[in-house]
């Protein structure tokens, strides 16, 4: 992209642009005098921006609306979302959750792809093949970007230090995608914080401020929202709820620590402890199966799942100790079995945490499963593009 332009009459504009982009955005319809009114800016300049913004799309005119005043109306203006799409990305372990979005997010549609392998290669390849194609589909809607969450560690260039879910060390995974992918910005992150940003804009975390998403499958993931950002720490490693200690002396977890509680509620050791308590193989246990077991009373399932609660009760009681949530929102496939879980959970919670943070604690299960994350990396993406990396630099039309 072009670097800055400069100050003077150009920048003014590109300002000016710029908010009534983004006013127009925020509400959905309204009229040229409202927006004036709302903006402190005169008629005339509204006028042209709304002219140039309608000559690009991202703008349409509607019928008369009422503009104040003694009956007068003025001619509505309605902001354009279906303008441009992006598309978002969550890499499983065995397939990729795809959506493509609107500029507010709003998803137009969505498929999981299947992976025959999930090497660097092979994700980039598939993310790639499928930007393209969606591009193709529909040349009339530029693709805005590409985001992907991954279950990783990633820097703040892209690059995946480490995953231990997926074998990947210092991969340059986001060099690798830009060589790749036909057009528009980039955004590569850790999945679950990305899913806590999609529950932050979209989900239960909309219009909350401070909350925590956490998602239960093979592994435990955490993102913390305070102050309505999203916390990521000295090194990007906030939110390792999966490594908090739940079962002192409990079982081995793969970091290398004794009774974690990824290794307590982790969906490989919960399959594992059922398989080991009913001698049936581990292979064809799944989280569907386990809560409609737990449902109809199977007692080493429903044993193992009130282990599983009291180990997760433990670690939100200290989430709710630290940061005073409003809601806990829980994702992921183990919240199948949230009807069994929850009150436990919220017992072993509610008894190890301080009065009134612990009432104020809400447990919700995710109304965005399973595109929290690629809803987060799609919108994440737009705000990118509509911010820009030059805060002089105009939205590209």
């Amino acid at each position: 992209m072009a670097g800055s332009r400069g100050r003077g009459p150009t920048l003014s504009k590109d300002i000016h642009r710029k908010l009534i982009y983004e006013a127009l955005k925020r509400r959905g319809a309204t009229t040229r005098t409202e927006l004036a009114a709302a903006l402190g800016l005169t008629k005339n300049t509204v006028n042209a921006i709304v002219d140039e913004l309608s000559a690009a799309g991202y703008v349409r005119m509607t019928g008369l609306r009422e503009s104040g005043g003694a009956g007068r109306k003025a001619l509505g203006v309605e902001f354009v979302s279906g303008n441009r799409k992006a598309i978002g990305y969550q890499l499983l372990s065995r397939s990729l959750i795809a959506v493509v979005t609107d500029l507010c997010g709003e998803p137009i549609e969505r498929a999981e792809l299947p992976l025959s392998a999930t090497t660097p290669e092979a994700v980039v390849a598939a993310v790639a093949a499928h930007a393209a194609a969606r591009q193709a589909a529909e040349p009339d809607r530029p693709l805005v970007g590409v985001g992907l969450g991954v279950p990783a560690l990633v820097d703040p260039a892209g690059r995946v230090v480490r995953s231990t879910h997926l074998g990947w060390r210092d991969v340059p995974l986001s060099a690798m995608l830009s060589a790749a992918l036909p057009t528009g910005r980039l955004l590569v992150d850790n999945g679950v914080k990305l899913a806590a940003q999609g529950e932050l804009w979209f989900g239960a975390g909309r219009g909350t401020r401070h909350f925590a998403y956490c998602s239960f499958g093979a592994g435990v993931g955490c993102g913390i929202a305070i102050g309505g950002d999203i916390v990521r720490g000295e090194s990007g490693l906030a939110g390792e709820l999966g490594h908090t200690v739940v079962e002192p002396g409990g079982p081995r977890c793969a970091c290398g620590n004794a009774g974690c509680l990824e290794a307590v509620a982790g969906l490989p050791a919960l399959f594992a402890r059922v398989a080991e308590a009913t001698g049936e193989p581990a292979e064809r246990i799944d989280a569907a199966a386990l809560a409609e077991r737990a449902r109809q009373g199977d007692e080493a399932v429903v044993r193992e799942l009130e282990r599983v609660g009291r180990g997760i009760g433990v670690a939100f009681a200290a989430l709710v100790n630290l940061f005073n949530p409003r809601y806990i929102v829980c994702d992921g496939p183990l919240m199948l079995a949230s009807d069994t879980l929850f009150p436990i959970i919220k017992q072993e919670m509610r008894g190890r945490s301080l009065f009134p943070a612990s009432e104020q604690a809400e447990l919700v299960r995710s109304s965005l499963h399973p595109i929290a994350a690629a809803l987060g990396a799609a919108a994440g993406v737009v705000r990118a593009w509509e911010q820009q990396a030059d805060p002089f630099e105009p939205i590209p039309f």
